[in-house]
């Protein structure tokens, strides 16, 4: 049975949002009808902004995520004080796949290992000039979707901060960062700049893919330490680790000629040098450029926490991959893959 569900975008006295006019949204160049494939954290938040900034937006979702929203509205908030409440209006969501054959552009937000399968939905309705975004986590999902759309225009949207759903359909941002896209879509940069969301471009996606992947290897020893990201962060032990994986991804870029771009002051090779500072000292350098909510902490977290397959394989699986490729070795993320694993099998009472 197809659900579907209306809701809409209310702000808050700190968030002003236009409001649509009783005739619908003037369709022009600047209005796209964008379909989010993979309602979770990320693709709620950033499909909320786009229809707060008057974007027509379709949400393909799970059911639970649409008897969520159904039973207590959208409500998104930050670190930073930003607060947008979603009651049921506006904001379309759907089960039926079907929804994207109107679709200008397909916003992929599911998990790396449903690239393929999404990817394959996508290309029973697709458009001719239907455009694909992946704004997924990993190194390669925009390459695999080009392969399934050659004929399409296909990039990448890199996410740099982590949502997590909270109590009663809140979503809270714990991260800052901007956006960055893929330079081919400066005018959905533009469309995404106008919906409150701050973006950068960037013609060398593949190393801003990397430098994701990099800081990203934070996220299963964050799930491995079982507290928040400051508190982490705040202990020796974990950095030290975070650092020897990175090294083993700055020695295999440094091979494959690729310079990470990364969002910090520091150049990549820097940071595990930081990392490994007396905590004193890490946190006087890192508390002028990373700022980050206290209970925030990474989507591996919690995916362990509620017994769902982890993105491991897209993100130490990629190093160690991409390793043996070129007959070195990476057994610090080895052993955190094989930590991660062991997680994966421990039944959720």
């Amino acid at each position: 049975m197809v659900e579907s569900l209306s809701v809409g975008v209310q702000a808050s006295s700190s968030e002003s949002v236009g409001k649509q006019s009783k005739k619908g949204p003037r369709r022009d160049e600047r209005h796209k009808h964008w379909v989010v494939a993979g309602a979770g954290s990320i693709g709620l938040w950033l499909g909320a902004h786009l229809v707060a900034a008057g974007q027509q937006v379709t949400f393909l979702a799970r059911p639970r995520i649409i008897s969520k929203i159904q039973a207590h509205g959208l409500h998104l908030t930050s670190w930073q004080g930003k607060s947008i409440r979603v009651p049921p209006r506006q904001l379309n969501m759907t089960t039926d796949e079907a929804c994207l054959a109107d679709a200008d552009v397909v916003l992929i937000c599911v998990k790396s290992k449903d690239t393929l399968s999404i990817g394959e939905q996508v290309a029973r309705y697709i458009k001719p000039n239907g455009l694909v975004v992946s704004a997924q986590n990993g190194i390669n999902n925009a390459e695999a979707l080009k392969n399934i759309f050659p004929d399409h225009s296909v990039g990448s949207l890199m996410v740099p901060y982590n949502v997590m759903p909270m109590e009663e359909g809140r979503y809270h941002c714990g991260t800052e960062g901007d956006l960055v896209m893929d330079a081919c879509f400066n005018d959905l940069a533009e469309i995404i700049r106008g919906a409150n969301l701050g973006i950068k471009t960037e013609v060398e996606m593949h190393e801003v893919l990397w430098g994701k992947l990099l800081l990203n290897l934070n996220n299963p020893l964050n799930a491995l330490s079982g507290v928040p990201l400051v508190e982490e962060l705040a202990d020796r032990r974990w950095r030290k680790q975070l650092a020897d994986c990175m090294d083993e991804v700055l020695c295999i870029l440094d091979e494959l000629g690729i310079k990470p771009k990364v969002q910090s002051p520091l150049p990549a090779s820097y940071i595990p040098k930081v990392l490994r500072l007396p905590t004193f000292l890490f946190k006087i350098i890192a508390g002028r450029m990373l700022r980050i909510d206290p209970l925030a902490r990474s989507s591996m977290w919690e995916d362990i926490s509620l017994g769902r397959p982890t993105e491991i394989d897209y993100i130490n699986g990629e190093v160690v991959r991409y390793a043996r490729s070129l007959g070195m070795a990476a057994p610090i993320n080895e052993r955190v893959i094989a930590e991660i694993k062991k997680l994966e099998q421990v039944p959720i009472n």
